[in-house]
C-alpha cells in the first residue's frame, strides 16, 4: 500500500463504518490521530535513516505510525510447499531471529520518541499455509490462506509484542514494548492481496473473499485474545479495504467496498 492508498484506506474505513474494537479507558490523544505509513523508511532502511524518518515524523506532530506485518517476511521457508518440521507457529521464538530485528527496532525507537505503532498483519504469507494448487503463480502467496495457520502467527505476535517478552540475552535488549493497536489484513478486497475474490455456488457467481476473511478475522481476534490484546486494552480494526472494485465477477476481479461490507 502506498501512504496515499493507505490514507484513502483509512479514510474509507471511518466512512462504512468499519468495526472498530477499542477500551473507552485509553487516553484520547485528541479528536484526530494523526498516523503515517511509510514501510520503506521505517522498517526496510539501515537504523540511521529510521531515526531520522522517526524524529521528522515528531516533529510533524505524527501519533502513530502504520506497518505492514508481512506473514511471509516472518515466517520460515516461506518459498516451499512442505511446512517445517517440528515447527511451533505459535511460538515467537520459533521464527528466525533475523525476521523480527526490523518490527522490534521500531516499536523500540518509536516509543522512545513518544510515537505508537499500528501493526497491520496480512498476507502475503508462506507457500505451506496456502492451498494448492494455486491458479497462477502470482496467486500463489495469498490463495485460500489456512485460517488456523494465520491464527497461529498472530498468536506469536501477540505474545512477542505483549508487553511482557524478552527476545533473550543474545538480543542485547530486554523486554520488548507492547504494541496494542492492531489492524487485520491490507486491502482485503483485492486479488492482490487475497485470492480468489469470487466462486461458484449453486451455479451463481458470489463474493467469496469476505467469506474467507471473517475466518482470517475470528482466528486473528482469538490469537490476540489469548495473549492478552483484548478490547479492553487494544484497539482492533478490521475492514480496511481499497476504495475501489469491479462490476465483473471473475475469481480476479476487485470487489467494491460497500458490497464486500456488506456481505461480511
Amino acid at each position: 500500500m502506498t501512504r496515499l492508498g493507505g490514507l484513502l484506506a483509512l479514510v474509507l474505513t471511518a466512512v462504512i463504518g468499519v468495526v472498530v474494537l477499542s477500551s473507552p479507558s485509553q487516553p484520547s490523544r485528541g479528536l484526530v490521530e494523526s498516523i503515517f505509513q511509510d514501510d520503506d523508511h521505517l522498517l526496510y532502511s539501515p537504523t540511521p535513516t529510521v531515526i531520522r524518518t522517526l524524529d521528522t515524523l515528531r516533529g510533524l506532530g505524527v501519533d502513530r505510525v502504520r506497518l505492514t506485518i508481512l506473514w511471509g517476511a516472518i515466517a520460515p521457508a516461506p518459498a516451499s510447499r512442505v511446512r517445517p518440521a517440528h515447527f511451533n507457529a505459535a511460538d515467537p521464538a520459533a521464527y528466525p531471529a533475523a525476521a523480527w530485528r526490523p518490527y522490534d527496532r521500531i516499536v523500540a525507537l518509536a516509543r522512545a520518541r513518544g510515537i505508537e505503532v499500528a501493526f497491520n498483519v496480512t498476507a502475503p504469507g508462506p507457500l505451506w499455509a496456502m492451498s494448492s494448487p494455486a491458479p497462477n503463480l502470482k496467486a500463489a502467496n495469498h490463495y485460500r490462506p489456512a485460517p488456523q495457520a494465520f491464527g497461529a502467527f498472530v498468536r506469536a505476535l501477540g505474545r512477542r509484542y505483549s508487553g511482557s517478552y524478552a527476545p533473550g540475552p543474545r538480543s542485547g535488549s530486554g523486554r520488548l514494548p507492547r504494541v496494542s493497536y492492531w489492524t487485520i489484513w491490507n486491502e482485503v478486497n483485492q486479488p492482490g492481496w487475497l485470492y480468489p475474490q469470487w466462486r461458484t455456488a449453486a451455479g451463481q457467481r458470489v463474493m467469496n473473499s469476505p467469506r474467507l476473511y471473517r475466518l482470517y478475522v475470528d482466528a486473528a481476534f482469538s490469537a490476540l485474545r489469548r495473549t492478552g490484546h483484548s478490547p479492553a486494552s487494544d484497539t482492533i480494526l478490521i475492514g480496511e479495504l481499497a476504495p475501489e472494485g469491479s462490476e465483473r465477477t471473475r475469481d480476479g476481479d476487485p470487489i467494491p467496498p460497500i458490497p464486500f461490507i456488506r456481505a461480511l
